[in-house]
């Protein structure tokens, strides 16, 4: 083999190995950088996952006419998958329609009544007609509760009967709280509730 062509295939080797080393090295930069990425994405979910711990959300409206009720009907409208209630005086109508809503696009929909405040105007009639799940309590005494819970996560409470006269006569309050642990305690109040009332 003559000198030139041993220079050419020593050259050609070198330029090789160059290349390779070079292209070695951005990979291993690349992948460097991408670590540090992952760390710090890691990083910041340990901070979201901590702030969801101690930071609860919640809306708080007062009656008469400070929009208690529509504030009901709006977070049921956006249930995705179950609403509980437990409720003393149920009758109001535009609450009733939500429900009925909810359980037409497959909304998992339960509700307890106070047994002696069904009558003729109770929403009682209207959404066990549309096949929403029902039952009535059988506590002696009275279910007293004013509760909701959608979706696992936001719970309905305070003083607020779903009524006209809640909405629009009486001093009355309605907490809305976005937190799940808080949801789950509610939820297994309900189903204690649920499982001894009649269906």
């Amino acid at each position: 083999m003559s000198k030139e062509k041993i220079l050419l295939v020593v050259l050609l080797v070198v330029c090789f190995s160059a290349g390779y080393i070079y292209a070695n090295s951005e990979l291993e930069r690349r992948i460097t950088h991408l670590e540090e990425e992952n760390n710090n994405l890691k990083l910041e979910l340990e901070k979201l996952k901590n702030y969801s711990k101690i930071s609860t959300s919640y809306e708080v409206y007062f009656s008469p006419n400070g929009g208690a009720a529509d504030r009901i009907v709006y977070w049921i409208d956006r249930a995705n998958k179950t609403i509980y209630v437990a409720i003393y005086s149920f009758t109001h109508d535009k609450i009733g329609d939500a429900l009925v809503r909810a359980r037409e696009r497959g909304i998992d929909v339960k509700v307890i009544f106070e047994e002696e405040q069904i009558s003729k105007y109770s929403e009682y009639w209207k959404i066990k007609i549309s096949e929403v799940q029902v039952a009535n309590d059988t506590n002696p005494y009275y279910m007293h509760n004013k509760f909701a819970i959608i979706d696992g996560y936001i719970v309905l409470t305070g003083s607020f009967n779903w009524s006209t006269s809640a909405d629009e006569k009486n001093n009355e309050n309605l907490i809305i709280i976005f937190d799940k642990d808080l949801a789950s305690k509610y939820t297994q109040e309900f189903w204690r509730i649920w499982n001894q009332s009649k269906k």
